[in-house]
Protein backbone atom coordinates (compact mmCIF):
# COMPACT_ATOMS: atom_id res chain seq x y z
CA UNK A 1 0.00 0.00 0.00
CA UNK A 2 2.58 2.83 0.69
CA UNK A 3 4.19 1.57 -2.48
CA UNK A 4 1.16 2.80 -4.30
CA UNK A 5 1.05 5.89 -2.34
CA UNK A 6 4.61 6.54 -3.25
CA UNK A 7 3.81 6.11 -6.70
CA UNK A 8 0.61 8.43 -6.84
CA UNK A 9 2.67 11.14 -5.04
CA UNK A 10 5.53 10.54 -7.74
CA UNK A 11 3.25 10.78 -11.15
CA UNK A 12 1.24 13.39 -9.40
CA UNK A 13 4.20 15.66 -8.62
CA UNK A 14 5.76 14.83 -12.13
CA UNK A 15 2.45 16.09 -13.76
CA UNK A 16 1.88 19.25 -11.71
CA UNK A 17 -2.13 17.71 -10.98
CA UNK A 18 -2.81 17.61 -7.91
CA UNK A 19 -5.98 16.36 -8.64
CA UNK A 20 -4.97 12.81 -9.66
CA UNK A 21 -3.24 12.45 -6.42
CA UNK A 22 -6.24 13.74 -4.32
CA UNK A 23 -8.02 10.94 -5.79
CA UNK A 24 -5.36 8.02 -5.84
CA UNK A 25 -5.11 8.64 -2.53
CA UNK A 26 -8.48 8.23 -2.06
CA UNK A 27 -8.49 4.83 -4.09
CA UNK A 28 -6.14 3.76 -1.48
CA UNK A 29 -8.38 4.76 1.48
CA UNK A 30 -10.79 2.43 -0.72
CA UNK A 31 -8.58 -0.61 -1.32
CA UNK A 32 -7.20 -0.65 2.28
CA UNK A 33 -10.75 0.04 4.05
CA UNK A 34 -12.59 -2.68 1.65
CA UNK A 35 -11.36 -5.70 3.36
CA UNK A 36 -12.60 -4.38 6.38
CA UNK A 37 -16.04 -3.77 5.41
CA UNK A 38 -16.22 -7.54 4.09
CA UNK A 39 -15.55 -8.67 7.32
CA UNK A 40 -18.02 -6.40 8.95
CA UNK A 41 -20.70 -7.55 6.50
CA UNK A 42 -19.98 -11.22 6.86
CA UNK A 43 -20.54 -11.06 10.80
CA UNK A 44 -23.92 -8.92 10.15
CA UNK A 45 -24.95 -12.40 8.15
CA UNK A 46 -24.17 -14.89 11.23
CA UNK A 47 -27.80 -15.17 12.18
CA UNK A 48 -29.32 -17.41 9.49
CA UNK A 49 -32.86 -15.41 9.62
CA UNK A 50 -31.01 -12.31 8.02
CA UNK A 51 -30.08 -12.18 4.13
CA UNK A 52 -28.09 -10.29 1.68
CA UNK A 53 -29.29 -7.21 2.70
CA UNK A 54 -27.86 -7.17 6.38
CA UNK A 55 -24.52 -8.30 4.45
CA UNK A 56 -25.29 -4.57 2.21
CA UNK A 57 -25.52 -2.57 5.03
CA UNK A 58 -22.92 -3.93 6.88
CA UNK A 59 -20.34 -3.50 4.04
CA UNK A 60 -22.01 0.29 3.36
CA UNK A 61 -21.96 1.05 7.00
CA UNK A 62 -17.95 0.77 6.65
CA UNK A 63 -17.46 2.01 3.32
CA UNK A 64 -20.00 4.83 3.21
CA UNK A 65 -16.70 7.34 4.65
CA UNK A 66 -14.11 6.28 2.12
CA UNK A 67 -17.21 6.52 -0.81
CA UNK A 68 -18.43 9.65 0.21
CA UNK A 69 -14.22 10.76 0.28
CA UNK A 70 -13.54 9.37 -3.45
CA UNK A 71 -16.50 11.04 -4.65
CA UNK A 72 -16.00 14.43 -3.60
CA UNK A 73 -12.27 13.63 -4.46
CA UNK A 74 -13.48 13.73 -8.13
CA UNK A 75 -15.80 16.41 -7.74
CA UNK A 76 -12.76 18.58 -6.78
CA UNK A 77 -11.03 17.40 -9.51
CA UNK A 78 -13.44 17.65 -12.01
CA UNK A 79 -13.85 21.35 -10.78
CA UNK A 80 -9.91 22.16 -10.53
CA UNK A 81 -9.40 21.17 -14.05
CA UNK A 82 -12.69 22.99 -15.62
CA UNK A 83 -11.11 26.24 -13.66
CA UNK A 84 -8.00 26.23 -15.02
CA UNK A 85 -9.06 25.43 -18.90
CA UNK A 86 -11.02 28.47 -18.03
CA UNK A 87 -8.10 30.74 -17.06
CA UNK A 88 -6.33 29.49 -20.07
CA UNK A 89 -8.96 30.12 -22.60
CA UNK A 90 -8.86 33.76 -21.47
Amino acid sequence: MAFLIVVVIIISVGKKSFSFFFIGIALVINVAVAPISFFIGIFTTDDPSKGSLAFIQGFLNIQSIPLVILFISVLVSFIIKRCVKQKISK
